[in-house]
């Protein structure tokens, strides 16, 4: 609408001051595909020039004319402005973690609602999200990236390293919650795969199980909390718990295929779904070991801290490159 509405303001201006544009334009030079060219250049500069002032005036005005049907995004927590200050940049990683993760759990629902609901369409948010998710993950490795050049402490060193792998974690849920929707899909294109009463049931029981890890996930990754160790002990009996459960579900429903209760192919799209659930609780797992490592930690001391770039700061041990390591076959950071 706003693109429409600059255009035909444009259109207005072009008519309205058409002899001057004609004059004008025929000194800038002799060609007259030329002269078209610099023409609608002209045009669309002064239009914008004009325009210029009445912006937030004609944002507002947007707002009313096509007002949003989604709720606003949440702002990122990735603060630019904390780059000086380590401790305070990683409490904004934990928080975009968390945003990210709570974005999941709202594809999760969606994908419950699409997968027990036959009469459903597949919701487009769920690819909204995953696309968010993707995008968060980049940002959040951006940023981890640009806090190594200033000058951090052993355990910020090693935090930033569990805060890398818990991103990667949390992007995998997220494409574990859109594999769930897709399999949802390709079940819906066999008319016999579709799934008894009591196969629903047991779904909706496993949907519920699921995002119960994933609520303790994001509520252990909470930077308010001092307790993560404890917060990620909970996430993991959680998981077990959903393990337990899911062994059980999956027996049942292959001794009712056995039995020809259920047909083979509703059995095939069963057990894809039963996997696409331990692989997202898998990840949950990960992130919880994660944060058991003894420097997974936040210090509210260093939070106001800011501390210069790397190699500008000499490390308590007297070594000049306070980032120098070891790296291990995996290529990944050892502590000195």
């Amino acid at each position: 609408v706003s693109n429409l509405i600059f255009n035909v303001f444009n259109v207005a201006v072009g008519m309205l001051a058409a002899p001057l544009f004609i004059t004008a334009v025929q000194w800038t030079s002799d060609d007259v595909i030329r002269q078209t060219a610099n023409l609608h250049t002209a045009i669309m500069v002064v239009a914008a020039l004009l325009l210029l002032p009445f912006t937030p005036w004609l944002a507002r005005s947007l707002t009313v004319i096509v007002p949003s049907r989604e709720p606003a995004a949440s702002p990122s927590f990735l603060d630019p402005g904390l780059a000086s200050k380590p401790e305070a940049a990683m409490v904004g990683v934990l928080r975009e973690l968390r945003r990210s993760l709570e974005i999941s759990r709202r594809s999760l629902k969606l994908a419950e609602g699409f997968a027990l609901d036959a009469t459903r369409r597949r919701p487009r948010a769920l690819a909204a999200n995953e696309l968010a998710v993707d995008e968060i993950r980049e940002a959040i490795r951006s940023y981890l990236t640009r806090l190594t050049g200033r000058y951090l402490s052993r355990r910020q060193r090693l935090l930033a390293q569990y805060l890398t792998h818990i991103t990667i974690d949390v992007e995998r849920i997220g494409d574990h919650v859109d594999h769930i929707a897709e399999a949802t899909t390709r079940q819906r294109a066999h008319a016999d795969a579709a799934f008894d009463p009591p196969m629903r049931e047991a779904l909706k029981e496993l949907f519920k199980l699921c995002d119960g890890v994933l609520e303790k996930t994001i509520r252990s990754l909470d930077p308010d909390e001092d307790g993560f160790p404890e917060a990620a002990k909970q996430v993991e009996e959680a998981r077990n718990r959903f393990a337990d459960r899911a062994q059980a579900i999956r027996r049942e429903v292959n001794e009712r295929v056995a039995r020809h209760e259920v047909t083979a192919i509703a059995g095939l799209f069963f057990s894809d779904q039963v996997l696409q659930f331990e692989r997202l609780v898998r990840h949950c797992r990960m992130i919880a070991r994660e944060q058991q490592q003894p420097y997974f930690a936040i210090k509210r001391a260093k939070l106001d801290r800011v501390e210069p770039p790397a190699g500008e700061k000499v490390p308590p041990n007297g070594k000049t490159n306070p980032r120098s390591a070891v790296r291990g076959k995996s290529g990944a950071e050892k502590t000195d």
